[in-house]
């Protein structure tokens, strides 16, 4: 029997992305989630928000440990989106990948745009 492959889309969903990638995964028959850390103002759909704007620092830490850990014996297949991973400065990924985990980012734009360049040049950043 072949295993069903388990996918997470996190923790921002850019323009509904995460959101209809992960609706597709499931029509071919995968588990997919899409499950972000915190709302924005388009409301685009997702099946979890873990709401960390609405909580304090301590609490927010704690609940995003407790995430990553639940992720690692949930999903095979870890899709980020917008340069961030679960955790900060992206200390998961090594942990992933001990774990066997497969690990894919998907890049909006203003993510991989030089800061320095674009206020000097244009002068606006988007940070």
């Amino acid at each position: 029997m072949v295993k069903k492959l388990k996918i997470l889309h996190c923790p921002v969903d850019v323009g509904g992305q995460a959101w209809m990638i992960s609706r597709a995964e499931r029509q071919l028959g995968y588990q997919s989630d899409c499950i972000i850390f915190r709302g924005s103002w388009m409301n685009y759909p997702y099946d979890y928000n873990l709401s960390l704007n609405t909580k304090n620092p301590v609490k927010r830490i704690i609940d995003v440990l407790i995430f990553f850990f639940k992720a690692i014996k949930s999903y095979d297949i870890f899709h980020f989106y917008y340069a961030r991973s679960v955790l900060p400065f992206s200390l998961d990924l090594p942990i992933l990948k001990v774990f066997g985990k497969k690990i894919f980012f998907t890049f909006q734009g203003s993510d991989i745009r030089r800061r320095y360049y674009f206020s000097k040049r244009f002068g606006i950043d988007i940070y």
